[in-house]
């Protein structure tokens, strides 16, 4: 896994790699990172093919502290409380889990918008209000529609109100999503139609998650 940072000319500042594992396997990927307070940084990603790691760094991309989880990081915040908090769409489940300030987990909530159904989350915010928004799709495991999905939880990952964004026309994967200036939410979607051309879709909310276009 290797960290690099670059300067805003675009010229390598630090180049780090992680070689070997706890257990003592050599292959490791990197899923997600988030810039921390202290101006490191926490990476997200598995070591050994397995082994799903978050990683503590320094600015320099020094190593401060490993924690290990069943579940890999697809996306990761550092909550308001010092802690962390990420989502991970592993296999059929979509995973939210809160952890102390040195990855010990407090939360390991399943999401999921109706149980016959595979959920995934790929990104996801922290609001002012404590709560969180995680953008993701479902699909039905009978058939191969997947449908974008946005959910609101609070910070204990229980639900406050989720969508499901249906187009008969278009499969819709990977609903990344950010705040918008008036209090609502700006989704981007990778989209597939029947004759397979491959798209871009925009979908806006209000704060309560009803559709405005």
């Amino acid at each position: 896994m290797l960290f690099g940072k670059i300067d805003n000319d675009g010229d390598t500042i630090v180049v780090k790699g992680w070689g070997g594992t706890p257990s003592g396997g050599d292959d490791e990927i990197g899923f997600s990172i988030t810039q921390t307070s202290d101006d490191g940084f926490l990476i997200g990603g598995v070591f050994d093919s397995s082994e799903n790691i978050l990683l503590k760094t320094t600015n320099g991309g020094q190593e401060e502290w490993v924690s290990t989880s069943h579940y890999w990081a697809d996306d990761i915040v550092e909550t308001m409380d010092g802690g962390f908090a990420y989502i991970s769409g592993c296999c059929t489940d979509l995973r939210f889990v809160s952890t102390d300030n040195q990855g010990n987990i407090l939360i390991n909530q399943m999401i999921s918008y109706d149980d016959s159904f595979y959920t995934t989350g790929k990104s996801f915010i922290q609001l002012n209000d404590g709560s969180f928004i995680i953008g993701g799709h479902t699909e039905a495991p009978s058939s191969s529609d997947e449908n974008g999905y946005l959910v609101k939880i609070d910070s204990s990952g229980n639900k406050i109100w989720e969508k499901v964004f249906v187009d008969n026309d278009f499969t819709q994967r990977h609903a990344y999503v950010t705040t918008t200036n008036d209090d609502g939410f700006i989704i981007i979607h990778s989209t597939e139609s029947q004759n397979n051309n491959t798209d871009i879709k925009l979908i806006k909310v209000g704060s309560d998650g009803s559709r405005i276009f």
